[in-house]
């Protein structure tokens, strides 16, 4: 009894070892299956536990049945000696290699080995942290030192490595100084604690903070961003724009709506909006003039359940579904009878609208028009409080006339700030026409496109440039709609707002997309020069597979060999692809003499391996023998069609390939038509990705029509596909001269 107690003890001791231990511990049965997977090695290979556990050894890790790892295994099994090791690499989820010590320990029971344990450290190289960095700053101070905003670099603890010149000037030389350094305030230390630890969990994190910059208190919107090596955080590089105008404009504009919200409030109209079940959603308090009950009492309620006459609900039941199914405004007169005696109004039904164009709610504004005295001084009221209003907007409020020369009948003050014309020096064109501030370059596509649209919808929405009075190019972004003038004439009514700040920032990003593609480019050589020097050991391992598999007779061996070579292949097509599409990315072109007949011929010689070709029929029409042209752009386009039409034949009816060049007057013309599975229209958008398979028949990389696509690009060509399912699949591709004369050369026989 004793001894199983302690027998349960050790096993809880030693499971506690293995889920704890830094180490990656790997456990084996007699039958190489694994039985332990702990969690480090769930952190360093991507791999769960059960997707390994139970699983055959060399399934998990084909690449470890080399000669030397699997005698590991085997001996392991054989208990020859008690402890073995050796180095061994296991690629992680993302498929870079980690390499790691790998010791092998049999498990025993007795005399008897009942399996083996695998403990591995990871020993990859990791010096090439400091050099990723020291190519991070030189790449950022090469970058960046000549932007209007401010950069920087901190190391992993939160310390400036890296400043540009704007930053500096800003803030002063802030290297080896803490980021906590910008604002020592506890509010600000305890949100970067917080947002510290995002960033090292790899998280990108925006912020927005006051600071000093030259004694100035401004207000900046950061995008900090980890840089990670393996997982791991090495870096922090952040991105400060100064938002303090925009952010004055925001507060102006918040301010605004306040203040219409409290016009709203207390407005002398009486404002209610109805949803489409008629129940009402919003009434201000001016509904206090005709009754005591407050504006809470209403909300949710129908007109009806607040015990309007049956026959008065039913009249006003039908304008308001009037105006929701024409989605047009009405207006009509009525008598409320109140404890005052009868109160006369003027009420306006107004349709709001959803996103989609749809009628959403009904706004109803009710005028008292018993005293028309008091409605106009009151009215008189209202406009000076709208004038105010929009005075503290930044942009203006206009009406003008539907003429070429956009002529003003209204402007509200902000035109000043906008324009530096005042309201007199625009009205009727006093002095300027609105036409001639637009920048001469938008003037055409402005009216082109408010014509267009109010014809289509009535309303519009267009932004372009203006040139100010003191000649400064701003960018505006102008939303209204077309009034008809009682049948006789149409306005336009809108506001204007500058959006400069909002397009500055626009071609900033840019700018930065402009740096990613160089990014990219670098990322293309690198692949490049990886994929090639992988290339001379996959066709070590593929040679030696064939040698083997007609060495070997014993069958589980030999189906490990066909096992091997079959998976070394599929990755040295893979390799051979991404290095065709690095090359066709990088190719300068160079036109050569092909004889069309020659190369398609020679394509399909090619592709002789491929399961089921004998059965093809292949149609060639090449009307014109030989050309000039690029014969690696052009060999990479017909390979991946023809290879294509070929993996996805029809089963069962007799499979056909059409494949035709000719000459047109710019270019070539090639058309490759098939008979097979066809394409479903919902993927049809999809084929041309990277490493996209849309079938379960792929076997390939996915990267054939990704392929095609990019080599037609590269020499600004087109491509066109039509398919039917079951029925087949055409592709047609247009190629242009990629030099002067070229057409020249590309003739018949």
């Amino acid at each position: 009894m004793i001894e199983e107690k302690n027998l349960n003890l050790n096993q809880e001791i030693f499971q506690i070892l293995i889920k704890s231990s830094s180490e990656g511990i790997l456990a084996f049965d007699t039958g190489l299956k694994f039985t332990v997977w702990n969690k480090t090695m769930e952190q360093k290979t991507g791999k769960k536990a059960e997707e390994c556990i139970g699983k055959f050894v060399f399934d998990v890790f084909p690449h470890l049945f080399q000669e030397e790892t699997r005698t590991k295994f085997f001996d392991t099994l054989k208990g020859n000696s008690p402890v073995s090791e050796n180095s061994i690499f296991i690629p992680n989820d993302s498929g870079q290699k980690i390499f790691f010590d790998a010791k092998y320990f049999p498990i025993k029971n007795g005399e008897e080995v009942e399996g083996g344990l695998v403990i591995i450290n990871d020993i990859t190289e990791s010096n090439s942290v400091k050099k990723h960095l020291d190519l991070l700053e030189q790449t950022i101070k090469t970058t960046f030192e000549s932007t209007p905003y401010d950069y920087w670099l901190l190391d992993a603890e939160g310390k400036f490595l890296l400043q540009n010149n704007h930053s500096i000037q800003n803030f002063g030389d802030l290297k080896g100084k803490n980021f906590t350094v910008l604002d020592d305030s506890p509010e600000f230390i305890a949100k970067w604690k917080i947002d510290f630890e995002k960033l090292k969990k790899g998280e990108t994190v925006t912020r927005e903070q006051n600071y000093f910059a030259n004694h100035d208190e401004k207000h900046f919107y950061s995008i900090i961003t980890p840089v990670k090596q393996n997982k791991e955080v090495m870096a922090i590089v952040g991105l400060s724009i100064d938002v303090t105008e925009r952010i004055k404009n925001e507060n102006i504009r918040l301010r605004n709506e306040l203040e219409l919200k409290t016009l709203l409030e207390n407005s002398p109209d009486i404002i209610v909006r109805l949803d489409l079940d008629l129940r009402i959603t919003f009434i201000n308090k001016t509904i206090g003039k005709i009754t005591p009950t407050p504006p809470s009492a209403f909300v949710g309620r129908t007109y009806k359940e607040l015990g309007m006459d049956p026959k008065e609900y039913a009249d006003f039941e039908k304008r308001i579904l009037y105006v929701i199914k024409e989605k047009t405004p009405l207006e009509f007169e009525n008598d409320y009878k109140s404890n005052q005696g009868i109160i006369s109004f003027s009420i306006r039904l107004i349709p709001e609208f959803s996103s989609s164009g749809e009628v959403s709610s009904v706004l109803m504004i009710s005028r008292e028009t018993t005293g028309l005295e008091k409605v106009r001084n009151q009215l008189l009221e209202n406009q000076n409080r709208l004038s105010g209003i929009m005075s503290n907007i930044p942009g203006a409020v206009f009406k003008c006339k539907n003429d070429p020369n956009w002529t003003m009948e209204f402007i509200s003050d902000g035109v000043k700030q906008l324009t530096g014309y005042s309201v007199s020096d625009l009205i009727n064109n006093n002095v300027i026409s609105f036409q001639k501030l637009i920048h001469p370059a938008d003037r055409v596509k402005v009216w082109e496109e408010v014509q267009t649209t109010i014809e289509e919808v009535g309303n519009y929405l267009v932004e372009y440039r203006i040139i100010t009075k003191e000649g400064k190019i701003k960018w505006v972004w102008e939303q209204g709609r077309l009034v008809n003038n009682g049948g006789l004439s149409s306005s336009l009514e809108g506001v204007i707002i500058d959006i400069t700040e909002r397009k500055d920032f626009e071609e900033a990003l840019k700018k930065s997309e402009s740096e990613l593609k160089k990014t990219n480019a670098e990322l293309e050589a690198y692949i490049y020069k990886a994929s090639h020097d992988l290339r001379g050991p996959l066709a070590s391992i593929i040679g030696l597979a064939m040698v083997a598999e007609m060495e070997i007779e014993e069958g589980q061996a030999l189906q490990f060999i066909k096992l091997i070579k079959n998976r070394t292949e599929r990755l040295n097509d893979t390799l051979t692809n991404l290095l065709d599409l690095v090359k066709v990315k990088q190719k300068v072109l160079e036109p050569e003499r092909i004889i069309s007949e020659d190369l398609v011929n020679e394509i399909i010689d090619n592709l002789k391996s491929k399961s089921g070709i004998s059965n093809i029929e292949f149609h060639k029409n090449l009307p014109f023998k030989e050309f000039y042209y690029d014969p690696f752009i052009l060999t990479n386009i017909l390979h991946n069609l023809i290879e294509n039409s070929i993996d996805f034949k029809q089963p069962l009816d007799s499979p056909k390939i059409s494949i035709s060049m000719s000459n047109e007057a710019d270019g070539i013309r090639i058309d490759i038509e098939d008979n097979g599975i066809g394409i479903p229209e919902d993927i049809m958008e999809k084929i041309f990705y990277m490493f996209y398979r849309g079938h379960d028949k792929s076997t390939g990389s996915g990267l054939g029509l990704y392929i095609v696509k990019s080599s037609v690009d590269k020499v600004g060509g087109t491509i066109d596909v039509k398919s039917e399912l079951n029925k087949g699949s055409k592709f047609s591709i247009f190629l242009p001269c990629i030099e002067s004369g070229q057409s020249e050369t590309i003739y018949s026989e």
